[in-house]
């Protein structure tokens, strides 16, 4: 259960800051979280390569309009034990992130990995798109570029890519081969590392979720605020 020193102030908080701290603060925060938690227990983590940071998976303050983030500042006042569990978040999210480097670059320098996909381009499993050859499919092989999107895939457990994409013939037949990589070394160590940053991260996510909609809850019978904003036409 959340607390809060909510009670303590004066004057009292009233009606439409709560109003406030829901549409610009709790509610685009549990909608970020809900997200997080749709992806973590999947066991992926929607982590790029380019930029070292995760789509999905991120500070909770972008999970915040940037606009908005002096509510979120001023409800996190009231409520230490969410901001410290947010504190919390944001740690494991980094933590997550610098694991998923770890395996990208460890696997990225794999003579074994880079030799399979070798072997997966000159393979007849290769599901080419209309218009694609195999003499076209083997710059593949050639590429630093989509090498590494190849890697990200396998650090995210990435779901079948479907036809259309220029990558579906060899990621979408060979999906389980190239996942196996993650349970071989020097990988396995990396990748464990990893999900168990993102099983701790899945926790907090828990736990946040849980006292966000706890504080909305109470603030919203205390002051007659329904959670979401009523439709106009209601």
């Amino acid at each position: 259960m959340a607390t809060s020193s909510i009670d303590q102030i004066t004057p009292p908080v009233g009606p439409n800051i709560v109003r406030a701290w829901f549409d610009t603060a709790i509610n685009p925060l549990l909608l970020g979280l809900e997200n997080e938690h749709s992806v973590l227990t999947k066991h992926t983590f929607t982590w790029r390569e380019h930029n070292g940071q995760m789509i999905t998976i991120r500070s909770v303050w972008g999970h915040v309009p940037y606009t908005k983030w002096a509510n979120f500042e001023q409800f996190l006042s009231f409520y230490g034990d969410i901001a410290g569990l947010c504190k919390a978040h944001d740690i494991r999210v980094v933590e997550l992130a610098q694991a998923c480097q770890r395996v990208f670059e460890a696997l990225f320098s794999s003579t074994e990995f880079r030799d399979f996909v070798a072997e997966a381009c000159e393979s007849p499993l290769l599901k080419l798109n209309p218009g694609q050859t195999k003499e076209m499919f083997a710059k593949v092989c050639e590429s630093d570029q989509d090498i590494r999107w190849l890697v990200q895939n396998v650090v995210n457990g990435t779901e079948l890519v479907g036809r259309g994409n220029e990558m579906a013939p060899i990621w979408d037949p060979f999906r389980e081969a190239f996942l196996s990589f993650r349970r071989k070394e020097p990988i396995r160590g990396l990748w464990e590392e990893a999900d168990r940053q993102g099983q701790q991260l899945l926790e907090i996510v828990e736990e946040l979720i849980s006292a966000l909609k706890d504080a909305r809850n109470s603030l919203s019978l205390k002051f007659d605020v329904p959670p979401e904003p009523l439709d106009e036409r209601e």
